[in-house]
């Protein structure tokens, strides 16, 4: 992000249906992603896979498959209010 609220390397743990952000100790990562692409995918409407092939989410296939798991809700995101 441009002000750098969201620099970093941070290692995001899922267990038990609860997550956890700590920072990450390694520079090494699973997947690279700005925070634009984490808001996408936490809003919903959008996969890893689809960000993927995009070119906005750097991460190997199986890496984008959990975290599709991670993020899937049941129901499509819906925008409440008429503008």
């Amino acid at each position: 992000d441009a002000l750098g609220f969201a620099g970093g390397t941070w290692r995001l743990t899922i267990a038990e249906g609860r997550a956890s952000v700590t920072t990450a100790e390694t520079d090494q990562v699973d997947v690279a992603l700005d925070v634009a692409t984490l808001s996408a995918l936490y809003l919903g409407g959008v996969s890893a896979a689809q960000l993927r092939a995009a070119g906005r989410l750097d991460a190997a296939a199986q890496v984008a498959a959990s975290i599709d798991d991670a993020f899937r809700d049941a129901q499509a995101p819906v925008l409440g209010i008429w503008y």
